[in-house]
């Protein structure tokens, strides 16, 4: 999100956020969400990715992207709409993560998986592979020199 924040403020580019969605149509509440409500997120941001790139905006697609083949999706939406793509992987640790999951929890600051759905998560990531030329951030970098050197 702090990659997602800084990019859409003071580079100026259109978001699309599964979270967002999923907060807009209330996703995250008790039971939930479910893989419908999975489906349909990344259904209506496909949608909204392939309008801005048809309108020849910028955007960045801040979602999980667990599996290459959601990657892929992501690269041919770029592509049918004559766009550039570009794969940032965010590189977190297992235990990095968890830790933030127990300040959510605390803070409530955003929508939250069970840990059942956090460790399918784990069992489902596809880590990038060379050939999708992932432009790697790994954490306690300068998050703005970083775009300065690595988002042109």
């Amino acid at each position: 999100s702090s990659i997602q924040k800084e990019l859409t403020k003071n580079v100026g580019l259109n978001l699309v956020s599964i979270d967002d969605i999923m907060e807009e149509r209330n996703m995250w509440r008790e039971g939930h969400p479910n893989q419908d409500d999975w489906n349909l997120a990344y259904s209506l941001a496909y949608e909204k990715l392939n309008k801005l790139l048809g309108d020849n905006k910028n955007v960045v697609f801040d979602g999980g992207s667990l599996k290459l083949s959601e990657r892929e999706t992501q690269r041919q939406i770029a592509k049918k709409c004559g766009a550039n793509f570009k794969l940032i992987y965010v590189n977190t640790s297992v235990e990095e993560i968890k830790q933030r999951r127990m300040e959510n929890n605390a803070t409530k600051a955003r929508g939250d998986l069970s840990n059942m759905e956090m460790e399918t998560a784990f069992k489902m990531f596809e880590e990038p592979l060379k050939g999708e030329g992932p432009i790697v951030y790994n954490g306690g970098v300068n998050l703005g020199e970083w775009i300065q050197i690595n988002i042109k």
